[in-house]
């Protein structure tokens, strides 16, 4: 195989569909572009000092003094050698990536709560809103439900890894080195915490927008055909008709990436109003993800946390984007990378999209 998509296609026509018990490999191809294999051990080395104790000099916080984030950038800079960043380099990073963790964080506070619909329920239950999980309709795997929040009528599936470890490399390969990775950049200049693509319906030109980002719209490239043939169906998707028309994808090259506290575009899911389901794959080294209650009840546990493994298959369905926050928590210790595709379905276009006009 010489190219992603004939990888793909060949990936699509011989895998084999007999569940694996194979966890994360640790031969993993990672890293990208310019990160490379000298990079990467470079990079990895410097960072020995800090695996142990976490992040060099404490996560900072936004009550730190000018002398404070002087020293915490100096205590990064002597950590991690191998970047080449100055003293004021890494002081400039961490203020940075302070304010978009801020201005995630607090986009929650701005938000009203929700009418509870079922007396004192937020949401009508499951069997009233003729809801059926993922997990209900895929008879070839079984799925587990860290949360069935049967009051918000939200849930979180998760299938352990059903494929073979080739398979996940080949995987790897594919989405790392064929899809349009961009790193976007704010209105301030920040840049974003970690790569993303965003693909889109034919003719659509919806940006995908998160935490003051906008990601443009790209069209499916070919390789995704045999990924979407093998992982769908195991979810109940059985069929291309029922199959969702768009992918949001996250490149994190090594622990310092992250994915900030969001919901999923709502915009273009609609999912304050109705329900809605997203599918994610999980490739590369283990991380976390986190989700939390926008408006908590009394006594309820303030953050949940599964860990993602390679291969991993997670949904988030029913009103989860309406009663909940999710995230990617930055973990310095992280050497590899990790990739995590979300597949969904658009409920809308935006006013300026060709398809929206169409409709119209």
């Amino acid at each position: 195989i010489t190219t992603a998509a004939a990888a793909a296609a060949a990936f699509g026509s011989s895998i084999e569909r007999t569940p694996s018990s194979s966890s994360l490999g640790t031969a993993m191809p990672f890293g990208r572009g310019t990160l490379g294999a000298a990079s990467a051990a470079s990079r990895r080395s410097s960072k020995e000092a800090s695996t142990a104790s976490g992040e060099p000099g404490g996560r900072p916080t936004s009550s730190m003094t000018e002398e404070e984030w002087t020293v915490w950038a100096y205590k990064r800079a002597t950590a991690d050698p191998g970047r080449g960043w100055s003293v004021d380099q890494w002081k400039d990073w961490g203020k940075k990536r302070m304010s978009v963790a801020s201005s995630a964080s607090s986009s929650s506070t701005r938000e009203a709560a929700p009418q509870r619909l079922n007396g004192d329920k937020w949401e009508q239950t499951r069997e009233m809103a003729k809801l059926k999980l993922l997990g209900e309709c895929a008879d070839q795997a079984y799925w587990s439900y860290p949360m069935l929040d049967e009051g918000r009528r939200s849930y979180v599936g998760y299938l352990k890894n059903p494929f073979p470890e080739w398979a996940l490399e080949q995987l790897f390969m594919i989405l790392r080195d064929d899809m349009p990775w961009r790193r976007p950049v704010d209105p301030r200049g920040v840049q974003g915490p970690s790569q993303m693509a965003w693909l889109a319906p034919p003719g659509c030109t919806c940006p995908y927008r998160c935490a003051g980002y906008d990601i443009p719209a790209r069209p499916f490239p070919a390789c995704m055909a045999g990924l979407m043939e093998e992982c769908l169906p195991r979810s109940g998707l059985t069929t291309k008709e029922m199959w969702p028309d768009a992918c949001l994808m996250y490149l994190f090259e090594d622990g310092e990436m992250y994915a900030p506290w969001q919901t999923l575009d709502e915009d273009l899911l609609q999912g304050r109003l109705w329900d809605t389901c997203t599918f994610s794959l999980c490739l590369g080294s283990a991380r976390h993800f986190e989700w939390r209650a926008k408006f908590p009840e009394e006594g309820e546990k303030p953050v949940r946390r599964l860990a993602l493994q390679n291969g991993d298959l997670l949904s988030a369905e029913g009103m989860f984007q309406k009663h909940f926050q999710f995230r990617v928590p930055h973990e310095a210790h992280i050497q590899g990378s990790f990739i995590i595709a979300t597949w969904l379905w658009m409920a809308q276009h935006r006013p300026t999209c060709p398809l929206a006009r169409g409709a119209r």
